[in-house]
């Protein structure tokens, strides 16, 4: 991307540093972080918390943004804010599963794991670690164990979403999910259905509003959809 396409401002707040036009660039851009905001909507997180958390990060692109690199501010506002709202996301299941001080800890090992890679020209064992640190080793085997159990959970939850989202109820016969049907339905199998097939929420994104596992989201819409079946089936 040409230089002739970043807004000029930027080159200028490089040079400066004028704080007036550091905050109207923010103000100008605002509109980038609701847009990745409303993109996480329905997850179980208040959008205005979510708008904090965009807002935030625009502010740091701004302060980060190298306007000579020759890349639009956009693209790579874009990444940063749509990054913090998926770290964000991953530290909400972190912080529900595993205790402060190991995640604080688990900070700090990870912090020097990457330093000591970069002197020791390789991969440092948790000895390694302890040491620099001045820490007891059961301390920092139980922070590197944290870590990587988060970091399994991430890929397993992916690979659950990727196969919930290529299940049968993809191709669910339209005639099944009509509103007069779903009446006939309990209120939770109701509104998980509505939420599936009415607004195009995924099996996770359900599960985050409601409050229950991905699992149970699925087997949720399973019993509906077998229920409204079969009162189509035994219709006269």
């Amino acid at each position: 991307m040409s230089g002739d396409s970043i807004d000029p401002r930027f080159f200028d707040l490089a040079r400066s540093g004028d704080p007036r036009l550091r905050e109207q660039l923010i103000l100008d851009n605002q509109g980038l972080a609701v847009a990745f905001a409303q993109r996480y909507r329905d997850r179980g997180v208040p959008l205005d918390d979510l708008r904090q958390i965009a807002l935030a990060a625009l502010v740091r692109a701004v302060d980060r943004f190298e306007p000579q690199r020759g890349l639009r501010f956009s693209t790579f506002a874009g990444r940063t804010i749509e990054g913090e709202l998926k770290q964000y996301f991953r530290d909400r299941t972190w912080d529900v599963k595993v205790p402060r001080s190991v995640r604080q800890l688990a900070v700090t090992v990870r912090s020097a794991a990457e330093s000591l890679t970069q002197q020791l020209g390789r991969t440092p064992t948790a000895a390694d670690i302890a040491a620099e640190l001045d820490l007891e080793l059961d301390d920092v085997v139980l922070a590197l164990d944290a870590s990587s159990a988060a970091r399994a959970e991430a890929v397993e939850n992916q690979a659950e979403l990727a196969r919930s989202e290529s299940d049968p109820f993809d191709h669910v016969d339209a005639r099944v999910v009509v509103p007069q049907l779903l009446a006939l339905l309990p209120e939770t199998e109701r509104a998980v259905v509505e939420q599936r097939f009415f607004r195009g929420l995924t099996q996770t994104e359900i599960a985050a509003s409601i409050g229950v596992s991905q699992m149970q989201v699925s087997r949720l819409l399973r019993r509906a959809l077998d229920r409204l079946r079969t009162t189509i089936e035994t219709s006269p």
